[in-house]
């Protein structure tokens, strides 16, 4: 399958979204909402296939799927044993994004995205919006 890179924004979702559940990804939806969100749907990106703006020594990304797989391999571990997306983004977004809207604003933010393409039908909030998303973080 290659990346429809001049497709609607719902078929870039749905082939980063494809992609991150074939590799594993616990929650693509997830993984999707960040390609959106963080590059606008790849309009945006920092580098040739870097499809989610990320930074990281050596990596050389070949193509979009090396840009999933990377993204993947580096965060969707990391989600430990969250119940829900909004428990694994929690326990990854102090590390991944930490200074993102201190932590609710992006968390709803990636969720709403996940719920606008029917991947998602959760609350976009935290459990506890009281609690601080790096009392989920284990370190």
């Amino acid at each position: 399958m290659s990346y429809p890179i001049n497709g609607t924004n719902q078929e870039k979702y749905d082939y980063v979204y494809q992609k991150a559940k074939e590799l594993g990804d616990r929650f693509p939806e997830i993984t999707a909402s960040q390609f959106a969100l963080e590059t606008a749907y790849g309009k945006k990106t920092a580098g040739k296939n870097n499809v989610f703006n990320q930074t990281a020594k050596g990596d050389t990304l070949k193509n979009i799927d090396d840009s999933i797989k990377a993204r993947v391999n580096k965060w969707s571990s990391k989600y430990k044993d969250a119940p829900d997306a909004v428990s694994a983004l929690a326990i990854i977004q102090p590390s991944y994004a930490p200074n993102k809207d201190k932590n609710q604003g992006y968390i709803s933010n990636v969720m709403k995205i996940a719920k606008r393409h029917g991947k998602y039908e959760g609350s976009t909030k935290l459990p506890n919006a009281d609690v601080s998303p790096t009392f989920y973080s284990t370190g």
